[in-house]
């Protein structure tokens, strides 16, 4: 029995799947996101920030640290004027007082989460556990307890508007590899045969 050997051509998996094409894609994809993470701490796009606090010294003092990091800085004495100013303002993230003069700022949080977008940082001299739960769950993305320091504010505000989503208006990343007559959608994965 004699048997002939053949070659047979070796396929690449580069000829199946065009590496470069996914590259891309992922590169693209990895990129706008750190971009959507990064973009509100450019100069492009400065943070922005509406405050409100009754007492006016407190907030004088946290306008000025704000607009020292390069934040924009809005203030309000009272429920009624930081509601007045939401829309016009469309800020990144709003800073709440708890205890304002007239409205629960409990009920503020559940205001602004309706109106806006927009992250909450609560700041208030209420520092026990049970008020830390209940404004948490009400919908805001930290808690500081006054006194309070500065720097760490600042931080904290970087922090919750660095882990923000893209904003709704934004136009949604196509995240597709196409090769082969398929669409492959690295967001979720599915297969879509294009043609053959």
């Amino acid at each position: 029995l004699h048997i002939e050997a053949h070659s047979f051509p070796t396929r690449r998996s580069s000829d199946l799947f065009p590496v470069t094409i996914l590259e891309q894609t992922i590169y693209k994809e990895t990129t706008s996101r750190r971009t959507r993470e990064n973009l509100v701490m450019s100069n492009l796009k400065p943070i922005r920030v509406l405050v409100v606090e009754d007492e006016p010294q407190i907030a004088a003092s946290i306008k000025s640290s704000l607009s020292n990091a390069d934040i924009e800085c809005y203030l309000a004495l009272s429920a009624k004027n930081f509601l007045q100013q939401l829309a016009g303002i469309a800020p990144d993230l709003c800073i709440i007082d708890l205890g304002l003069p007239d409205l629960d700022g409990m009920d503020l949080i559940i205001e602004v989460k309706a109106q806006t977008n927009a992250s909450i940082l609560i700041l208030s001299g209420r520092g026990q556990v049970k008020d830390k739960v209940s404004g948490l769950e009400t919908g805001a993305d930290d808690y500081m307890v006054k006194p309070f320091d500065h720097a760490e504010l600042i931080a904290r505000i970087k922090s919750i508007v660095r882990r923000k989503p893209a904003s709704r208006n934004s136009t949604p990343l196509i995240e597709i590899a196409c090769f082969e007559g398929w669409q492959f959608n690295l967001s979720n994965n599915p297969s879509i045969v294009t043609g053959k």
